[in-house]
């Protein structure tokens, strides 16, 4: 799990702690040192989708559908690309 923190996992497994409830934002660093991707991931009906929306958190909320930055099939699987809390 690069750069990824051990709690990562626990952390987007447990929706009901999220501030931001049923969003929780994570980014994912560049190995250039650029600014990181961020995106959102989305809790629906007491299941965390391993789906990073691709969201301008400077323009929220958004009328407008958000588009998928990437899909997994597991929150494991996320975070070994190298997803993590933000």
């Amino acid at each position: 799990m690069p750069n990824s923190h051990p709690s990562d996992l626990e952390w987007l497994t447990h929706p009901a702690e999220w501030p931001n409830w049923p969003v929780q934002t994570v980014k994912k660093r560049r190995s250039n040192g650029q600014m990181p991707d961020v995106g959102l991931v989305v809790e629906r009906e007491n299941v965390v989708e391993p789906i990073v929306y691709d969201v301008n958190l400077w323009a929220l909320p958004v009328p407008t559908p958000w588009p998928i930055a990437a899909r997994y099939d597991s929150i494991e699987a996320m975070i070994a690309d190298g997803w993590e809390v933000d």
